[in-house]
């Protein structure tokens, strides 16, 4: 394991969420950064994390989607990712998003869509954000 990463990890968790023995990590992730969500896992269990939940997110899904879904469709959203978000907010879990999206990632699509994916997410995650914006849990973003 890369010192380097474990040391980004520990600060994370100590610093930036203050993660607490028996709580729960809720992290949000791209794909490409797996190394380091399991290096996050690894240390958030070594901390006394009951349980480490990853909600992965992928830039070729997300382009497959407006390259070739129904542009009708853009205003379906996961419900089960609404649910276990705000489930996970209920408890007091602990959320770290690490951020590495290509900011340019959308630049050839359709502005529209990407306005109503924008505003369909905004939407659904409502109630699950105002606990983060409340400051009704422990959060921190990293990129």
């Amino acid at each position: 394991m890369d010192d380097r990463l474990r040391a980004y990890a520990d600060l994370a968790l100590s610093v930036g969420l203050n993660l607490q023995a028996g709580q729960r990590l809720f992290l949000s992730a791209p794909i490409v950064a797996a190394d380091l969500v399991r290096v996050v896992a690894a240390a958030a269990y070594e901390r006394g994390a009951i349980l480490v939940e990853v909600n992965w997110m992928d830039d070729e899904l997300t382009l497959a989607r407006f390259r070739h879904a129904p542009r009708d469709s853009f205003e379906e959203f996961p419900t089960w990712r609404t649910e276990a978000m705000l489930a996970a907010a209920k408890r007091g879990d602990a959320f770290l998003s690490l951020r590495g999206t290509d900011p340019a990632l959308l630049k050839d699509e359709d502005p529209a869509l990407v306005t109503t994916v924008q505003r369909t997410q905004a939407k659904h995650t409502r109630e699950y954000l105002s606990y983060i914006t409340g400051h009704k849990v422990n959060w921190c973003v990293l990129s």
